[in-house]
């Protein structure tokens, strides 16, 4: 086994130190399939994502990396399906339906959808994918009645907005549209796209444009107040939430969230789902948790659209500076993880805090 070893890696040094010298396509793959052949998926992708980013058009690197991410999907979805069967929460069956839908295989989605919905009825993830499958199928009145659950369980969801405003502007319901598009710019304000199109179904729906003035007294998202002795900690196990499963392992989450403000200068932390749902959050100031989850997502969602536009890859984790504090966000798989900390906080111990925290979500789902 020792020689084994031996004789591998010296051929994948051999190959990474002319991939170092000369990078060419061909060198890559033979680096992908080398690791694949020792079981070593991860490392495989991180080469097929280091060739790719070099060598874009590469037909064999685009398919290697094709199976490596549908071997991923695989074993996420074998994951995903032990967790369910252990301790079932609302995240873990829209997770697995999305998998599902991604790889076409849309009767599967499906029925863990409406698995989804009969278990935890009040969290709009399992709604949002539900209505996706129905527009890929045609089906406008279901998917519109899908929107509608998902709105009622999120009033700031983006993407459950943007998709109702559409269905709702084919119906001819303009002014409706308009109202939908307006929730989003109060939680996303400068979202060019959608300033558009609701100017356009205002227009249609023979709606007056706002005046400046109109504008100005427009209520605006009220500003937290700290209050030194307040502290909210939420997780996935208060019924009173859509996203709060009575699970163990995910209320779990809410004592750990907690653990960021023992690092000094942390004012507060929250994680969100893939939907803009909150998981568990922790501030020191009484905050609209709802509505801080879909700033931070969008700001997620900007962020990554603009990375891989400017050809960056994938983005992983941010740091906002303002005068007086920082906002660090993070992808954690599918979820985002955003933390509020004043310019004293140290980086190290922060980012240790991180990657502790980090490891407690990714064995929690």
């Amino acid at each position: 086994m020792g020689i084994l070893s031996a004789l591998f890696g010296s051929r994948t040094s051999r190959i990474e130190a002319q991939i170092e010298k000369n990078p060419a396509p061909e060198l890559f793959a033979e680096l992908v399939r080398l690791y694949q052949e020792e079981g070593n998926a991860k490392k495989a992708a991180e080469v097929a994502k280091r060739g790719i980013s070099k060598f874009s058009n590469s037909k064999d690197l685009q398919r290697l990396q094709s199976d490596l991410e549908r071997a991923a999907r695989d074993a996420e979805k074998e994951r995903l399906r032990a967790k369910i069967e252990s301790y079932p929460n609302a995240i873990l069956y829209a997770r697995l339906a999305e998998l599902y839908k991604k790889d076409g295989q849309i009767q599967e989605s499906e029925r863990v959808c409406k698995l989804g919905m009969s278990n935890f009825p009040e969290y709009g993830g399992n709604y949002i994918v539900m209505a996706e499958i129905n527009l890929a199928r045609n089906e406008r009145d279901s998917a519109l009645k899908h929107l509608e659950k998902a709105v009622e369980k999120d009033k700031y969801n983006y993407m459950a907005l943007k998709l109702l405003a559409g269905l709702l502007e084919e119906k001819g319901k303009f002014a409706e549209a308009a109202k939908c598009l307006e929730q989003i710019l109060y939680f996303a304000p400068g979202d060019e796209a959608i300033e558009g199109k609701l100017g356009e179904m205002r227009k249609r729906a023979g709606q007056a444009p706002p005046t400046p003035a109109a504008k100005a007294q427009a209520p605006a998202p009220a500003r937290p107040k700290i209050a030194k002795e307040t502290v909210r900690v939420t997780a996935a196990a208060a019924p009173a939430r859509a996203q709060k499963a009575a699970e163990p392992a995910t209320a779990g989450l809410g004592g750990a969230i907690g653990t960021f403000r023992k690092v000094e200068g942390v004012a507060g932390a929250i994680l969100v789902d893939p939907y803009g749902l909150v998981v568990a959050s922790d501030f020191a100031f009484d905050a609209d948790e709802e509505l801080i989850a879909a700033m931070v997502t969008n700001i997620h969602r900007s962020t990554a659209e603009s990375a891989g536009s400017l050809g960056v890859g994938v983005f992983e984790d941010g740091l906002i500076e303002s005068e007086s504090g920082t906002l660090h966000v993070v992808g954690i798989k599918e979820m985002i993880l955003a933390v509020l900390a004043a310019k004293k906080t140290k980086p190290g111990l922060l980012e240790q805090q991180i990657r502790a925290f980090a490891a407690e979500v990714l064995e929690a789902h």
